[in-house]
């Protein structure tokens, strides 16, 4: 009998390890103005959240903080727009709401905190800072039952504007408990990612200019405790890139900073290549990784995988030496404890011609042992500037098929699911006579504008829409791959590739 059960739990530990996890490459738009997109990625019990910013509605210089929720497969939820600017590193889901961090928008930026529901509904949004001196780009961290905000606020020095970190400390209803400054010596402090530790203390990573900004930028990770006293610092080396310092605690006793070094002793590779710092919980650096970057490869983010390492991502240039003009791609790695990168994975989408990548700029493990990676896409071949949020859900080897290689095109990628037109529908496809265009009953149509864009990015057709129901004659339009672009004023609301084949 024990044999039986030990080899029934062996079947069921087998199938387990071997079963395939849902994978998936899918692009969303909101406001493809903007090519800040696909910057956050968190799990949920139900489902992710996909945060992003972007241009708002009237593509005035006011910035807005998108939120869409997927469910595993990646299919949307809901998706809203919040009237602020988000950056990095700046949501939190705690007890069933959703805390997003960012600043309202200038002239006179605060900081500001909203709380959300589980649909999205705001439940409450605070605000922090002086006006009159501009505080931006603040991250989040949850501190027990304390929000800590830390971004940056202006002074004048020399009648410039010259940003030293400014923390705002909050109680989970959004009511101010504390704020100070820190980074008053140097010409200019920002800061880039903020969590807690298992000390009890919390981490801020940064960049800063001590003299000028001229050539001489430095990095650093502080650590303060529960009173905002200042504990330590880790001071790392000059760069002459002004790239991101990001870090992550990855065991007990272990903090990552990603930042560069001084290559210059070691030919045919770049100067201040990527690397990876490893430092105990009281800034004293152990030991170093170097992404020796001949391929010109560059670190956006690191998450950990606690105990286990750490997983990262951001962009590449596979062959940049010997094809320089080549496109980006998006690029993550596996690192395990021992300091080993046990593989690395670059994808780019080749379903279209004229699709580009900005990168991957956050990745984080699931709780299926797999990875969820987002970042931007662009589309060049409508006249418009389409950028897109690319999500990447990939299996524990990264991979979004089994056995994938280093370098993997992806060729299958859906159409852009355009989160303001969702229930927008162009058919057929392909087609010979004629293309249709239907819209939501409760859709608007008034500025709205129809597109018939060639390959080469030519405008072929263009005229107004007035119903819900519009048809596009093919007469005259040669068969090929054509786009058709639905448009209000500068917003997309809808793009979609067509194959349009020999008249009947």
């Amino acid at each position: 009998m024990i044999r039986i059960i030990s080899i029934c739990l062996w079947l069921c530990w087998t199938n387990v390890i071997n079963a395939q996890l849902v994978t998936f490459s899918k692009v969303f738009s909101n406001f493809p103005l903007n090519p800040e997109n696909g910057i956050i990625i968190k799990e949920t019990n139900d489902g992710y959240l996909l945060l992003s910013f972007s241009a708002c509605l009237d593509n005035g210089s006011a910035e807005c903080c998108a939120l869409a929720k997927l469910d595993n497969y990646g299919n949307v939820a809901w998706f809203k727009q919040y009237p602020f600017h988000q950056g990095s590193n700046t949501l939190i889901v705690h007890n069933d709401l959703i805390y997003v961090a960012g600043h309202t928008n200038e002239p006179n930026s605060q900081y500001t905190l909203y709380c959300i529901d589980s649909i999205g509904e705001v439940v409450w949004n605070k605000t922090y800072g002086d006006p009159s001196k501009n505080s931006e780009f603040p991250r989040l961290a949850l501190w027990g039952n304390k929000f800590v905000l830390c971004g940056v606020q202006d002074r004048n020095i020399n009648n410039r504007p010259a940003p030293l970190l400014y923390f705002v400390i909050t109680d989970l209803s959004g009511s101010q408990l504390n704020e100070f400054y820190y980074g008053d010596e140097n010409e200019s402090t920002l800061s880039r990612k903020i969590f807690i530790d298992t000390e009890g203390n919390f981490l801020v990573s940064f960049v800063y200019c001590p003299t000028s900004c001229f050539l001489d930028l430095k990095a650093g990770v502080a650590a303060f405790n529960i009173a905002g006293n200042f504990i330590w610092e880790l001071d790392l080396p000059f760069s002459y890139f002004t790239a991101g310092c990001y870090h992550a605690q990855t065991d007990s006793n272990t903090i990552a900073v990603k930042w560069y070094v001084d290559n210059t002793n070691m030919p045919n590779y770049d100067l201040t290549p990527p690397a990876i710092y490893f430092s105990d919980l009281y800034g004293n650096v152990s030991d170093t990784v170097i992404f020796k970057n001949q391929t010109l490869k560059d670190i956006n983010d690191i998450e950990p995988v606690w105990k286990h390492g750490l997983i990262g991502c951001g962009g590449e240039y596979p062959d940049y030496l010997n094809q320089p003009s080549q496109q980006l791609f998006g690029w993550l790695f596996r690192m395990n404890e021992n300091l080993e990168v046990l593989w690395e994975r670059s994808y780019i989408d080749s379903s279209y011609q004229g699709r580009t990548t900005f990168g991957l700029f956050n990745i984080i493990p699931t709780s299926d042992g797999g990875y969820m990676a987002t970042g931007t896409i662009r589309n060049l071949m409508t006249g418009v500037l389409e950028s897109h949020n690319w999500l990447l859900k990939l299996d524990s080897l990264g991979c979004l098929k089994p056995g994938c290689g280093n370098i993997n095109y992806i060729t299958d990628t859906e159409d852009v699911v355009f989160l303001k037109g969702i229930d927008l529908k162009i058919f057929p496809n392909p087609a010979s006579n004629y293309i249709q265009v239907e819209f939501p009953n409760d859709f608007s149509i008034n500025d709205v504008t129809m597109h018939l864009i060639s390959n080469e990015g030519k405008t072929i057709r263009q005229f107004n829409v007035y119903s819900n129901q519009q048809s596009l004659s093919l007469s005259g339009i040669s068969y090929g791959t054509y786009y058709i672009l639905i448009s209000r004023r500068n917003e997309i609301i809808g793009s979609k590739q067509v194959i349009i084949l020999n008249k009947q």
